[in-house]
């Protein structure tokens, strides 16, 4: 009877051995093809509550927020991919306004100055679309104003191209101390001449 029941044990814990071997090469094979994809710079997805297959870049976008923390679980890099172009998380979260995104990208690690293949960082994304929350967030964590895209554009220089559109953000920046309003970008223009193109805006320098 003992013999039987050390049998029964022996085989009970081999099972287990395996079993528990199985799952080990299962992580092993699921952290290797993440790898793989992002060295091939194929961006898996997962389920959003909608039933929306998104990747991380998506999430960021659409303000799935408990979905870029799946992202983040699996590795904590994800946060920083950039695509193609070179936008990342933040900057996708930055264009399309999704505060409570950037809050938290930025809180676990995302690059502030991460800049795309025009060299443009997320705080020229936001302030391209007028988003003065986003823009003070990025502002306060140390991201620089008067930063320059490849084409020399400043946040600034961005904001202006859209005038009445953006005139909170373009009152609030024009009375930093911190800010450049010399600047010219590659067509030698300051933001100051963009908003004589574009509004009436450009009266407000007479407020300085």
């Amino acid at each position: 009877m003992k013999m039987l029941e050390s049998s029964v044990q022996d085989q009970c814990q081999a099972e287990c051995h395996s079993q528990s071997d199985k799952v080990d090469n299962q992580n092993d094979e699921a952290i290797k093809n993440v790898d793989e994809k992002l060295t091939e710079n194929e961006l898996f997805r997962l389920p959003d509550d909608r039933g929306n297959m998104l990747n991380v870049l998506e999430a960021a976008e659409k303000g799935r927020l408990n979905l870029l923390k799946q992202f983040y679980q699996i590795d904590p890099q994800l946060i920083n991919i950039q695509d193609s172009d070179g936008y990342s998380p933040l900057h996708r979260a930055c264009y399309n306004n999704r505060i409570d995104v950037v809050k938290w990208l930025i809180k676990h690690g995302a690059n502030i100055r991460a800049k795309t293949s025009d060299g443009w960082e997320p705080l020229h994304t936001a302030s391209q679309w007028g988003h003065c929350s986003i823009v003070r967030i990025l502002l306060a964590m140390g991201a620089d104003i008067n930063s320059k895209t490849n084409g020399g554009n400043t946040p600034f220089h961005l904001a202006a191209t859209r005038g009445l559109k953006n005139r909170l953000l373009i009152e609030n920046l024009l009375f930093r101390t911190d800010i450049d309003l010399d600047i010219r970008n590659d067509a030698s223009d300051t933001p100051y001449d963009i908003l004589k193109r574009c509004s009436m805006l450009y009266k407000l320098w007479n407020l300085l």
